[in-house]
């Protein structure tokens, strides 16, 4: 049931648009031990407390992120989870 597939992510999802999303997921990792998976300029982050995390997370880069957007997990979400990158990715050279 997606219901339950949705119980895969572990949390709530945090998309963060930055400056340097690269730049920043390092950060994340340095500072919070956790993996910020990078999508072009954003950054997808799993997050059990997510609600509590977010003001934690934009003051510690102030200046560095856009916006911030906390959702619950969609069945994308659980793909990219399981597999590391979304179902819309092509792979490059065809």
């Amino acid at each position: 049931k997606p219901e339950e597939l949705k119980k895969i992510v572990g949390g709530d999802v945090i998309q963060v648009q930055a400056k340097d999303a690269e730049n920043l997921a390092k950060k994340i990792k340095e500072k919070f031990q956790l993996n910020a998976l990078c999508r072009e300029d954003n950054l997808l982050i799993e997050h059990a407390q997510a609600a509590e995390f977010v003001p934690k997370l934009a003051g510690t880069f102030p200046g560095e992120i856009l916006s911030i957007t906390l959702r619950k997990p969609s069945l994308g979400d659980v793909f990219m989870h399981l597999t590391g990158h979304s179902f819309w990715e092509q792979e490059s050279g065809g």
